[in-house]
């Protein structure tokens, strides 16, 4: 048959005789073209494929029988990819291309004929593979080999964009990878995917029939032509249509039926068996249809069998009327039970349960199944061993294919360990927010102690016509402060402003030390009565701090100190004293006129810092409506904006000159608005202090 139907495809390749009628237009196209050039595949049986030196399949076959009919002649091009096949159509190098699905992207340079073939879908994975698969939502999370250009790509990546998809040339490498455990399935055409498993010996692979959406639904297969060629395609078309029923059932037989592995037709097989055998036909058939059957079942019931054993949970299964059906292996363990004695009976009969649980159990049993309900529960089991197990207890009626109430399903999962390592993380979850709540409340105690180290604001206000003071640590306590003194009766005041090393606890122990520093300082000049010099008291500090925390060299163990400004207002003179360790002074006049008066690039205390550094003094002469900001780096260091950069001096100066006129509540409003809506999502990154002065 298959040497007969190949003797006439291969006549027809010298046919030029046309069987149907063509227009004129369409002789003229054959006489100018009469050979057309089609793609054939090297192995994408049983539709087309190159085999003993010829292109053979389904649609080699429907190509032949086409060209016979409008008379042309055909010339398979093989041994290039499915893009590449594509590419070659959009580039005129290729007339046709053979066994292909429409879609919107291949109409922009494809016109295709009716279907020829319609073809169902499947999914293929290994014999072991674990999931259960039924809709496509089972498939997107899985490692999916793909062969590159086929509808199948090209649909998962238009519609499920997210999915891993591992591309390979042909459908032959897309098994292997599943079958070597490379990738987890493929989705393809059941005559091909059968095909290709059995003729490679691909054992190891299962199909499995799936009906979802589109992806799934079955595929027709057409001829195609370049968008440029509408002549050929009507030709093709005519011949396609020319093909009568009989013709496409031989081709359809001579391919699928013989190389597909199908379930066997019975009507056929019982026509042939009544045709030779009318009268023992019956008995012989039903005779092995029933030890079929029957050992269908036995099989069915070993794995059925093997499978339940397979799961660690205690298992079991009953009929309608709650009669045991079967229990796997880990129920008997666990509950010391020897299953063929209970099959058949119901919970009540089960003597290792106490009396009133088995009444409770078999009346949740019939609920379960009379409603087909699906329970879960915690619940604690007294197992063979005699211990108190805590299980996690799920049991689901079913239906049988008629609707009617079938029986259930009950599993135990045995939790105590998780249980326990549960109850465990809860009590050190518990000594955590204690240890946590200790050390918080210690915390905020410092955090009272450190606030009460603030001077009182009304220093500020009988020497300033307008003020504003922000201080806001990163944490609960911080490593800023300042300091602020009284002298000459009034006439005198003088501000310190520390940035420490640090935030948070450290910070704040640094801001004890400096405070105790202070105190000591403000006593001398106190005592001494000498001039009050703002570089001398950074020398004083940055000796002080050095000489307690034995900071004399490389080889010291702490290392920590600050950066900080010291300024000293004389009302009498008119003038402000200024000295810098860092941090600079900014200068407003009542034009707006800004001017920064820059500290010495020498921090106070730290390793690296001199013992005997000498630090620069500025003296600048003030008049009434003349501002002045002092400010640790915590407000311009501060990252955020669009590309997580540092606030910088930039901004915070341009930010000083727009709104140095508004009142210093205002100023101190816009300041903190400002930098929360800069810093946006960013962490906070270290304390902000801001004094700000009008005279």
């Amino acid at each position: 048959m298959r040497f007969l139907v190949f003797s006439l495809l291969l006549f027809s390749l010298y046919v030029h005789a046309s069987e149907v009628a063509l227009s004129q237009e369409e002789q003229r196209y054959i006489e100018a073209h009469p050979i057309v050039r089609v793609h054939n595949e090297m192995d994408w049986a049983p539709f087309n494929f190159y085999e003993d030196g010829r292109a053979q399949g389904l649609s080699i076959d429907v190509m032949n029988l086409i060209a016979q009919k409008v008379g042309l002649k055909v010339a398979y091009i093989t041994g290039y990819s499915w893009n590449e096949f594509l590419t070659m159509m959009q580039e005129n190098r290729l007339d046709v291309m053979l066994n292909i699905v429409k879609n919107d992207d291949r109409e922009n340079y494809l016109l295709f004929t009716t279907p020829y073939q319609s073809v169902a879908h499947c999914v293929v994975v290994r014999n072991d593979a674990p999931w259960k698969i039924e809709t496509i939502h089972d498939i997107l999370d899985k490692n999916i080999a793909m062969e590159e250009g086929f509808f199948n790509h090209h649909y998962l990546k238009e519609h499920y964009p997210n999915t891993r998809l591992t591309l390979k040339k042909d459908t032959l490498s897309t098994l292997q990878s599943i079958a070597y455990n490379e990738t987890d399935l493929t989705v393809g055409l059941v005559p091909v995917e059968t095909y290709m498993i059995k003729r490679y010996g691909l054992s190891n692979l299962k199909v499995i029939g799936i009906s979802d959406e589109e992806l799934f639904a079955p595929k027709d297969l057409r001829i195609a032509t370049s968008v440029h060629n509408p002549i050929l395609i009507g030709i093709l078309q005519k011949g396609l249509d020319a093909i009568d029923q009989e013709e496409r059932n031989r081709i359809v037989n001579l391919w699928v039926n013989t190389n597909v592995e199908k379930i066997m037709n019975w009507n056929l097989l019982f026509k042939i068996l009544f045709f030779f055998f009318l009268i023992l036909a019956g008995t012989l058939f039903w005779t092995w249809r029933v030890k079929r059957i029957q050992k269908e079942l036995a099989d069915s019931n070993f794995l059925m069998h093997n499978l339940l054993n397979a799961i660690p949970n205690p298992l079991f299964y009953k009929d309608a009327n709650g009669a045991f059906l079967g229990f796997n292996q880990s129920y008997e363990e666990a509950f010391g039970i020897d299953s063929t004695r209970f099959i058949g009976k119901t919970v009540l009969d089960l003597d290792y349960l106490p009396p009133e649980d088995r009444l409770k159990y078999h009346q949740e049993d019939m609920r379960v199944i009379q409603h087909t309900l699906s329970l879960k529960r915690e619940q604690d089991m007294v197992f063979h061993d005699g211990a108190v197990h805590h299980t996690l207890y799920s049991v689901n009626g079913f239906k049988t294919l008629k609707g009617k109430p079938g029986g259930l399903i009950g599993i135990f999962a045995d939790i105590s360990h998780q249980k326990k390592i549960q109850h465990e993380l809860e009590i050190s979850r518990h000594e955590v927010e204690e240890s946590h709540k200790a050390m918080k409340d210690s915390i905020e105690y410092a955090s009272l102690i450190q606030h009460s180290l603030l001077p009182n604001h009304t220093l500020l206000h009988r020497f300033f016509s307008d003020y504003c003071l922000l201080w806001q640590p990163k944490d609960i306590v911080g490593g800023d402060i300042y300091f602020m003194e009284e002298f000459d009766d009034g006439n005198t005041l003088l501000v310190m402003m520390m940035d420490c090393t640090g935030h948070g606890v450290a910070g704040a122990f640094v801001t004890m030390l400096v405070k105790a520093v202070e105190r000591q300082i403000i006593a001398t000049i106190r005592h001494q009565h000498e001039r009050i010099s703002p570089a001398k008291i950074l020398g004083i500090f940055n000796q002080s701090i050095k000489h307690l925390l034995n900071q004399h060299d490389a080889s010291a163990i702490n290392n920590a100190g600050f950066d900080g400004a010291v300024l000293l207002y004389d009302k009498i003179n008119a003038c402000i004293t200024f000295a810098g360790a860092c941090l600079p002074l900014f200068c407003l006049q009542t034009d707006g006129t800004l001017s920064i008066l820059q500290g010495n690039k020498h921090s106070v205390g730290y390793k690296q810092s001199q013992t005997e550094y000498v630090f620069r003094e500025h003296v600048l002469s003030v008049e009434q409506g003349m501002r002045f900001y002092i400010t640790s780096d915590g407000f311009w260091d501060q990252n955020g904006g669009e590309k997580g950069f540092p606030f910088g001096k930039s901004r915070f100066t341009d930010l000083l000159k727009k709104h140095y006129q508004e009142p210093f509540a205002d100023q101190e409003e816009i300041f903190i608005k400002t930098l929360h809506a800069y810093q946006g999502t960013e962490i906070r990154s270290d304390d902000i202090m801001l004094i700000g002065l009008k005279i």
